[in-house]
């Protein structure tokens, strides 16, 4: 029977020259495997309680997650507050913006570029010039 299968295999790699490597989850799971084995359990019972002690603790969110979620929680709220006042405020500058464009500038003078048709005209009389 392979004692670390599954899910308590992710804690136990394999390093240099194929030593067997244990992360700090993997030796929190040992000691508590020792201190069940030290209360009369057998191996495999010891290793029954720990699967399900490490499911569980996946499966319910500690704490501390709890209050994580619910800071970054406040604090997307409290962006969301600040992006959407800062769009209120952009909007009215804009409005702003476009009466003193409607109400305060004075008309634009028309334009002084030549129209097209005077474009053409000056074309035909600069070609029998230079010819």
């Amino acid at each position: 029977m392979d004692l670390f299968d599954g899910a308590l295999r992710q804690y136990i790699h394999r390093g240099d020259k194929n030593k067997i490597l244990v992360d700090n989850n993997g030796i929190a799971i040992l000691r508590r495997m020792k201190e069940l084995e030290d209360n009369g359990k057998t191996l495999k019972e010891s290793l029954n309680i720990v699967k399900q002690e490490v499911n569980q603790e996946r499966q319910t969110p500690t704490d501390s997650t709890q209050d994580l979620n619910v800071k970054l929680v406040e604090t997307l709220e409290k962006q969301i507050a600040f992006l959407e006042e800062q769009l209120r405020i952009r909007d009215r500058e804009i409005e702003r913006l476009h009466t003193i464009i409607e109400t305060q500038l004075p008309q634009l003078p028309p334009s002084k570029e030549p129209k097209k048709e005077n474009i053409g005209w000056l074309r035909r009389l600069l070609s029998k010039i230079w010819l």
